[in-house]
């Protein structure tokens, strides 16, 4: 049967409707097909039948009221809940999209601030890959550009470093790798391969010290075992076998006959460097591997009347090279602290008809062979160039005329100058404190410098007078050292500027260190005045002034120690003068000097006297 408040069908024996719960009675609506034909049950009147609960003549008005009201409240709860459903599933929409982004934003956040970490730390590749992974999040884009472009270089630096250990190029290796594992030491393998490198290359250095030595060759077994001190500081063995053999083996440098030589302080392993053109003040660079010189007697053709050429040439005599012509025969040219440029004095500006011409102090570039005067246009006679510690400035000696209203022209004076080499500024730094300078020498680590003064005789009657001061350009001052009618020799610094020694005399060589006063000692014959320290600044070499008598080596690490007598016959005659050197005239700064502006406080006069053994 089929229930009137629903019409959900029924079985015929239901009580209620399985649908509604509408009660149903036996008088409702049934089909049937007797004849074909509906059969009406019940009421006369089908309508009522269908629309109410008045249709079943079994149940009461009240009843069929509830069951209405029942259904109808079942509908609106349907309704209800139709609509608020879609609103509630937007709503967990909403909440799960929101967690997802703050999870997201999150997760960016911790991946840009990664990157940032990374940075600090110099670790780029790590930069990049956490910039990648917080991609969209404020400028993590840019960041990881930025990132990329900077790591570039050193991923350059990396692979031309690994290449170039793979071919056993130790010293390339390690110059490539050094930044790469400077600035990011996690990178790659780059620390361990830099570690590798630098044994390896110890390794080549110190075999090649040892072949070196088995040779004589002394200059390349020198720098093999420097590189490696260098290296190892701290190894007093490898320390003490440098010591040795710079002290019994570094070659010296001296003319004989105007052809150069070299020669080892134990006068063992003479070697012809060049002859092929006549060779005079032949100077070591830093690192004694060039030698430069003045070849005084060419002509040379529409140069005024200067005849000398500046040559350099390697230590082992190859590659002579002519660097400028017009050069004045009066001294060493002078090296650059870092050997790129030579200093000189230049007479190719003088001419016997022109009142105006000059002697210049000049620069010239060894990579570039560019002459530079510096002084031609402001001074008229500049020379003896000596450079700054940092090779930024130059001081030499500037000579101006004067006269004696009673005995007609004297010398002329000599004032020390400095100039700067960016700016061009020239200062008297002399101001009239040092009238009579002849020669300057820079200090190897400070603004002090050894003044050379030689005063000539304005009359028959008065002797020669020569002096040493220190012109201290730090604080403006002039320090008298010695000097008087005893001859001076030019004063010269030990490497590392805690000394300077110079020739009184003949025979006596003074030694000036702070703290100690001045040491002296007597040598048995005349001295030419040229002394030269060894490499290491332990032994002084004082050339004597007769070429076929004994030069003197002079211990000086503790003290004065024994004298050794050498004999170096050399040219000693200016213009074509080639006095020994050993050292090079001028090296990089070694160590703090302990010489005062002053004489020394604790000293009486500052000079104490102390007889050789």
């Amino acid at each position: 049967m089929f229930c009137t408040a629903c019409a959900a069908p029924n079985p015929l024996a239901a009580r209620h409707c399985s649908s509604c719960g509408y009660g149903l009675s036996p008088g409702a609506l049934t089909s049937s097909t007797v004849g074909h034909e509906p059969l009406l049950l019940g009421p006369s009147k089908p309508h009522q039948a269908l629309i109410g609960a008045t249709a079943h003549p079994g149940l009461s008005k009240g009843a069929g009221t509830v069951n209405g009201k029942r259904a109808t409240r079942l509908r609106q709860r349907l309704r209800r809940t139709l609509w608020i459903a879609p609103l509630i599933i937007a709503v967990i929409m909403g909440v799960a999209v929101g967690t997802r982004y703050h999870a997201d934003q999150a997760r960016l956040a911790a991946g840009y601030a990664r990157g940032e970490a990374a940075l600090a730390r110099g670790r780029y590749a790590e930069a990049i890959e956490a910039f990648g992974a917080a991609g969209g999040y404020r400028d993590a884009d840019a960041r990881r550009a930025s990132a990329i472009a900077d790591l570039a270089p050193y991923r350059t630096a990396y692979l031309e470093g690994m290449a170039a250990m793979q071919s056993g190029r130790y010293d390339e290796a390690i110059a490539l790798l050094e930044p790469v594992v400077r600035d990011m030491p996690a990178y790659e393998d780059g620390a361990a391969i830099l570690s590798q490198a630098r044994r390896r290359r110890a390794d080549d250095l110190l075999r090649q010290a040892d072949l070196s030595e088995t040779r004589r060759e002394w200059l390349s077994a020198e720098r093999a075992l420097s590189a490696l001190l260098a290296e190892n500081p701290s190894d007093i063995a490898l320390a003490g076998r440098l010591s040795d053999l710079r002290r019994h083996h570094a070659p010296i440098l001296f003319t004989r006959n105007q052809a150069l030589y070299l020669i080892g302080p134990d006068m063992a392993d003479e070697r012809l460097v060049t002859d092929d053109v006549q060779v005079s003040w032949p100077a070591w660079n830093p690192d004694r591997t060039k030698v430069a010189f003045v070849s005084p007697s060419v002509a040379v053709a529409g140069a005024g009347s200067g005849t000398a050429r500046l040559y350099v040439v390697d230590a082992d005599g190859t590659n002579l090279t002519k660097l400028a012509d017009g050069v004045q025969s009066v001294g060493w040219p002078v090296w650059r602290p870092d050997g790129g440029a030579i200093a000189y004095a230049s007479d190719a500006g003088i001419d016997s008809g022109n009142t105006a011409s000059t002697v210049s102090v000049r620069v010239v570039d060894l990579a570039t062979r560019q002459e530079t005067d510096l002084t031609g246009a402001l001074l008229a006679h500049a020379f003896r160039p000596t450079w700054s510690p940092a090779g930024d400035r130059l001081a030499f000696i500037s000579l101006t005329p004067r006269h004696n209203p009673g005995d007609g022209p004297v010398p002329p004076t000599g004032e020390v100058y400095t100039i700067d080499l960016a700016t061009g500024s020239l200062i008297n730094a002399g101001k009239g404190r040092v009238l009579d300078a002849t020669f300057a020498a820079w200090s190897p680590v400070d603004d002090r410098l050894l003044v050379y003064e030689r005063s000539a005789s304005a009359s028959w009657y008065e002797p020669l007078r020569t002096a040493v001061q220190i012109l201290d350009l730090a604080t403006d001052s002039v320090t008298a050292i010695g000097g008087g009618e005893q001859g001076i020799g030019l004063p010269v610094w030990s490497p590392d500027g805690s000394r300077f020694a110079f020739v009184e005399g003949q025979t006596v060589i003074r030694v000036r260190k702070k703290g100690l006063g001045e040491a002296w000692l007597t040598v048995p014959s005349a001295l030419s005045g040229y002394l030269t320290w060894s490499p290491d600044g332990t032994t002084l070499l004082a050339a004597t002034a007769d070429p076929q008598q004994p030069s003197y080596l002079l211990p000086m690490e503790e003290g004065l120690g024994a004298r050794i007598d050498v004999v170096i016959p050399y040219d000693l005659d200016p213009p074509a003068a080639g006095p020994p050197q050993w050292g090079a005239l001028r090296l990089p700064p070694i160590a703090t000097p302990s010489v005062g502006n002053g004489p020394d406080p604790t000293l009486p006069g500052g000079i104490e006297p102390t007889p050789a053994p």
